[in-house]
C-alpha cells in the first residue's frame, strides 16, 4: 500500500480523528490523549483501560479500530503524522499526563533534598497522575 493509500485508509482516518479529539477541550479530550500516548509509548505512558467507559461510543468505536490498527502495526501511531513524536510529546505536555519513566528516574537518582527543580518536577508529575 501506497503512502498516499495508507494516509487515506478509514483506519488513519479513526486515528486523526481521535487525535484531533485529543487536541480539543471536552472532558472525554483528556482520556483519549492518554489511550493514544499508550500505543505512543505505553512504557512511559500507561493506559488504564477503564477509562474507555469514560467515551461515548463513537470514540469508542475509533480508539478500537486504532487499537486494532495497531495490533501488528507496519508504522507506529505518532508517524502518521508530520513531526509526530513532537506533536504526541506536546498532547502529554497539553493534558499534563506524566512520563512514568521520567518520574521513575527522577526518584531513583534525584537527590531532592538538595534540588528545589527537581522536588517542583516530582511534584508536578504526581499532581498530573492525580487529576
Amino acid at each position: 500500500m501506497t503512502d498516499l493509500m495508507q494516509q487515506q485508509h478509514p483506519d488513519v482516518a479513526a486515528l486523526r480523528r481521535l487525535f484531533n479529539i485529543a487536541n480539543d477541550h471536552s472532558g472525554q479530550c483528556r482520556y483519549v490523549a492518554r489511550f493514544l500516548l499508550g500505543l505512543y509509548n505505553g512504557q512511559r505512558f500507561p493506559f488504564d483501560l477503564t477509562d474507555m467507559r469514560c467515551v461515548d461510543s463513537a470514540i469508542f468505536d475509533d480508539m478500537m479500530i486504532v487499537l486494532r490498527m495497531n495490533k501488528q502495526p507496519s508504522r507506529e501511531v505518532h508517524t502518521y503524522f508530520d513531526n509526530g513524536g513532537d506533536r504526541f510529546e506536546a498532547l502529554a505536555h497539553l493534558w499534563r499526563i506524566p512520563d512514568r519513566e521520567r518520574l521513575h528516574l527522577i526518584l531513583k537518582h534525584a537527590n531532592l533534598e538538595n534540588d528545589a527543580q527537581l522536588r517542583k518536577e516530582r511534584d508536578d508529575y504526581v499532581r498530573a497522575d492525580i487529576y
